[in-house]
């Protein structure tokens, strides 16, 4: 097994049987697919998953006699586990600007058991504020999940009012 996005896992298995007719491959108990004979992996990843959970899938050999014999089994395989990538969305706010690495603004995808750690930086004339959702702070956001951030960033600009006195006085500044 192997996870290979948030949504979708590769199955695949070892064919030990000699004269299978196919295999049938399970996800947490239920039937999700049958193969033909010879196959030792599902033709397309197992999808429409959720993001950050863990699947348990077995398979089992399959002949199918028909008539009155009808279908014989194997046992079950060893029960294998995986677990979805984990989502981080991102979301930058504010009246400044910046940037936020190494997964800029939308979503991206990381495996499960990893830590992301985000860190944002403010452009020239920019403050970074902090974060705010799944972190927050000033510091890196480490990300060990799904999770929803926002940075944000203030403008550095100053506005200066300067009201000229008379001719013979100086200038106020206020």
């Amino acid at each position: 097994l192997q996870a290979i996005s948030s949504s979708r896992i590769r199955v695949a298995w070892r064919d030990n049987s000699a004269k299978e007719g196919g295999y049938e491959v399970f996800r947490n108990g239920v039937l999700i697919d049958t193969t033909d004979a010879n196959a030792t992996e599902l033709p397309s990843p197992d999808s429409g998953l959720s993001s950050d959970t863990t699947y348990s899938y077995q398979v089992r050999a399959i002949k199918d006699f028909g008539g009155s014999v009808g279908k014989i089994y194997s046992e079950f395989s060893e029960v294998k586990s995986a677990t979805t990538y984990f989502v981080v969305n991102v979301s930058v706010s504010g009246s400044g600007t910046g940037t936020v690495s190494p997964c800029s603004s939308g979503t991206c995808e990381y495996p499960n058991g990893t830590t992301v750690n985000i860190t944002a930086t403010p452009s020239g004339g920019s403050t970074f504020d902090g974060w705010s959702g799944g972190c927050s702070g000033t510091g890196a956001c480490a990300a060990t999940g799904n999770t929803s951030v926002t940075a944000s960033f203030s403008s550095g600009e100053v506005t200066l009012n300067v009201q000229v006195g008379s001719a013979s006085g100086d200038p106020d500044i206020f």
